[in-house]
């Protein structure tokens, strides 16, 4: 079996600020937004639980769920935890 990726860190835009590359997985908690690289999308976390998220608009997302990110072409999914979960914390993956 191939050792899980680890966590990337924000890449940066071209105004300097961080942003996620699209299909890195990334390590979020509550309060944390950033925009998708290249795209006019915005990942804005609200709150992290266990087992689940939920954006800035209300937006849920199940662990191993995978849904349209609002307001833009990408899709934004939460990796299953492989039980070594960090409790406040959550891995998302956002693809365009």
């Amino acid at each position: 079996a191939l050792p899980a990726a680890a966590p990337a860190t924000p890449a940066t835009t071209a105004e300097g600020g961080d942003c996620l590359p699209s299909g890195t997985r990334f390590m979020v908690a509550a309060g944390d937004r950033y925009p998708v690289c290249g795209t006019g999308a915005v990942v804005e976390i609200g709150s992290v639980d266990d087992g689940f998220i939920s954006l800035a608009d209300g937006t849920v997302i199940a662990q191993g769920g995978n849904i349209a990110l609002p307001n833009s072409a990408c899709m934004i999914g939460v990796v299953p935890s492989d039980g070594a979960a960090i409790s406040g914390y959550a891995e998302i993956r956002v693809t365009c």
